[in-house]
């Protein structure tokens, strides 16, 4: 239990306390019945705050697989395909299958996995936070290597977006996903 809800538990036991005193006046009873309802409903909106927080936090992460869709182009000549997926599994509903694209709740750590089964095939995860754009993770497939993968963590604020593109659209497969690690 936080200490902030320690506190006002002690207090609204020390009205309590009060309250089965013996009071001077009833007007004195319905100050101090005051006191402890506000006293009440700021306890109990700082438990929903407290659960509120902990369901968030367990519920933000997706995983794509399957053959991808492209959904759209991704650079200035329009030579990559933003890719999307036709299984989903997406806690919480940050992963936006319409368009490829993660969108972090929070701020915090996430791990990105990515993986390709083809032939010739290149694979980025693009992350922009802001005008910040980076690539954590980048995989190549050729004539020998026909299946690789990547796993790496990120750090993301509140409004961050991730997604990924190729330079193709013939994959025999791809995993894409990414968890909150932690805050």
């Amino acid at each position: 239990m936080s200490k902030t809800l320690q506190q006002r538990l002690s207090h609204i036991d020390q009205l309590l306390q009060i309250m089965n005193q013996k009071s001077e006046s009833r007007e004195e009873k319905l100050k101090q019945i005051d006191v402890l309802q506000k006293s009440v409903l700021k306890l109990t909106g700082d438990i929903h705050a407290l659960a509120n927080q902990h369901v968030k936090y367990s519920t933000v992460g997706f995983v794509a697989s399957g053959r991808p869709l492209v959904v759209g182009v991704y650079g200035l000549l329009g030579l990559s395909k933003r890719l999307s997926y036709t299984n989903v599994e997406n806690k919480g509903n940050h992963f936006n299958p319409n368009k490829g694209v993660f969108t972090a709740p929070v701020d915090g750590v996430y791990i990105v996995s990515l993986r390709i089964r083809s032939t010739g095939n290149k694979v980025w995860i693009k992350h922009t936070s802001g005008n910040t754009v980076s690539q954590p993770v980048y995989i190549e497939t050729n004539e020998l290597l026909n299946e690789v993968s990547s796993t790496t963590g990120v750090w993301m604020t509140t409004g961050d977006e991730m997604f990924s593109y190729s330079n193709s659209d013939h994959f025999d497969c791809i995993h894409f996903s990414c968890f909150l690690l932690g805050i």
